[in-house]
């Protein structure tokens, strides 16, 4: 997974009203104990709030009508790095995770096959 957001990162963000020159941006991915692997961009803010969902050839997309739901929990951060590291697991609601002492994400992770592992989130350096 590149480093950087490309076009079609800044398309689907710009078409949610997203300001792609001036937000700031986290990106990765994720990938579960069945093999699938997800990838997504959010714009971060508080109160920033996206719908996710995503098989092993499709992207994370937003507000995805699909009704299975994972929980997206941070666990921990690389202080050299700036990486955070989460753990997916099905849930039946929305969650709220919160990076450290940084900006708060509101996750609304929804995926279309019960996932069950972990992914690295990092803020992305051409922001």
């Amino acid at each position: 997974m590149s480093d950087t957001v490309n076009d079609d990162d800044l398309q689907v963000l710009a078409k949610e009203g997203v300001d792609t020159k001036s937000s700031k941006r986290m990106k990765g991915h994720v990938s579960t104990t069945t093999g699938e692997k997800f990838r997504g961009v959010f714009a971060i803010g508080e109160g920033s709030s996206w719908h996710f969902h995503g098989t092993a050839e499709a992207e994370f997309l937003p507000h995805s009508l699909d009704d299975r739901k994972a929980e997206v929990i941070y666990q921990r951060e690389d202080q050299l790095t700036g990486k955070r590291t989460f753990k997916v697991r099905k849930f039946d609601r929305f969650v709220t995770v919160f990076l450290g002492n940084g900006p708060v994400i509101i996750i609304h992770a929804i995926a279309t096959h019960t996932p069950n592992g972990s992914g690295e989130w990092k803020t992305d350096p051409s922001n």
